[in-house]
């Protein structure tokens, strides 16, 4: 495993290439990495959530994000965070870190997503 995936760190958002149900193309879309660094550091894989841009389809698991969420980084639109989309993800699918996302907003994520269990 390269460098780089030993400082996946929690609330880092990252594109990701994710396979079409195919296998025979994939998508690049952006996730919030949720698992906290003592599992990112120990595992090859990592626990994320879904972030989409279609707003239009958010609901009461969704937390609105935009530039101004960040810590650091930079979204190209104003898109959402799919708290009910969680997945446990092979890090050798990260394919660049664009941000990470401020702390208080990061705790609005967790508390929807304990909201569910």
């Amino acid at each position: 495993m390269g460098k780089i995936f030993n400082k996946v760190t929690q609330r880092e958002i990252w594109l990701v290439s994710f396979p079409f149900s195919d296998f025979k193309n994939s998508k690049v879309r952006p996730v919030l990495i949720v698992s906290k660094n003592k599992f990112n550091n120990y595992s090859d894989d990592v626990i994320v959530c879904g972030i989409t841009s279609n707003i239009a389809k958010s609901n009461h698991y969704a937390v609105n994000i935009d530039n101004s969420s960040l810590e650091n980084g930079y979204l190209t639109v104003f898109c959402c965070i799919k708290i009910e989309n969680v997945l446990k993800i092979d890090k050798k699918l990260l394919v660049k870190k664009i941000g990470k996302l401020k702390n208080g907003i990061f705790n609005k994520v967790l508390e929807k997503l304990n909201s569910l269990f």
